[in-house]
C-alpha cells in the first residue's frame, strides 16, 4: 500500500478548556482518546503527517505521539513556540516555522500556523482558529475541530482547492459581501477566543522560562 498524506492542526492533547472551543468532552481522557482513535482510523503507521501547530499545551501532551500513527511533521504554533527545538526534534520527524510543500497533483501550498502570515502568492494551509471558518480564497483551515477531529487526506486538500477555485460562489465567503463589510462586530474581552489563547501562551512561555532559569527544565 503506497504511502498516504494527512494534515491537521490545533490537537491541544490534554487541554481541559473544551468549552472555549465548543468541543464536546467531559474528561481529558475522553477527549484524547476520541481524538487518537480518529487519528489511527485513518492514518497508516508509515502514512506522513503534517501538524500544522499547537500539538499540545502541557508537557504530558506530547506524551501523546507514541499513541499515533504516522510520521509526524510539526508545523509551531504559539503553544509549541515555547518549547525547546531539540525536545520536539525528539518527537517529530521535523520541526519548523512554516514549509512549502509540493502536492501530489504538482501544486504547491504553503503551511503555517497563522492564516494572517498566509502567502498571497500560493495557496495556504493553516490553522489557529479551530472552528471558526474552513476555507477563504486561498487558505485552507485544517484545525480538527473543523473537520471532525480528524487528519485531512492530501486527495481531500486538493478537492477543495478544486471546488474554491472553480465552484465555490459568494455565498461561501460571505466575509466579503457588503453586509459584513458595512458591519464591524467587537467580541467582548471574556469571549474573544484568539486572545485567550495568547494570554494563555504568555503565560506558559512565562512558567517555562522561569523553571529554566531556576534549574527545572
Amino acid at each position: 500500500m503506497s504511502k498516504k498524506r494527512f494534515f491537521i492542526s490545533d490537537t491541544h492533547w490534554s487541554d481541559d478548556r473544551f468549552d472555549l472551543f465548543y468541543r464536546p468532552f467531559k474528561t481529558v481522557k475522553e477527549q484524547d482518546d476520541y481524538m487518537v482513535e480518529k487519528w489511527n482510523s485513518v492514518v497508516g503507521k508509515d502514512d506522513e503527517v503534517w501538524h500544522l501547530g499547537d500539538f499540545s499545551t502541557t508537557d504530558k501532551g506530547l506524551d501523546v505521539v507514541s499513541r499515533l500513527n504516522g510520521k509526524i511533521h510539526l508545523v509551531k504554533g504559539n503553544y509549541d513556540d515555547p518549547r525547546p527545538d531539540d525536545k520536539l526534534e525528539e518527537l517529530f520527524e521535523s520541526v519548523q516555522k512554516d514549509k512549502v510543500l509540493e502536492l501530489s497533483n504538482g501544486e504547491e501550498v504553503a503551511m503555517n500556523h497563522y492564516p494572517a502570515d498566509g502567502k498571497e502568492d500560493m495557496f495556504n494551509l493553516v490553522g489557529h482558529i479551530h472552528s471558526l471558518w474552513k476555507v477563504q480564497r486561498n487558505m485552507i483551515n485544517v484545525s480538527c475541530d473543523a473537520w471532525h477531529f480528524t487528519p485531512i487526506s492530501e486527495d481531500e486538500i486538493i478537492f477543495c482547492m478544486n471546488a474554491i477555485d472553480k465552484f465555490y460562489d459568494e455565498h461561501v465567503f460571505a466575509g466579503e459581501v457588503k453586509a459584513n463589510k458595512k458591519t464591524v462586530h467587537k467580541m467582548n474581552e471574556g469571549t474573544d477566543l484568539l486572545s485567550e489563547e495568547l494570554k494563555r501562551t504568555n503565560r506558559l512561555a512565562g512558567t517555562l522560562n522561569e523553571n529554566k532559569e531556576n534549574g527545572k527544565g
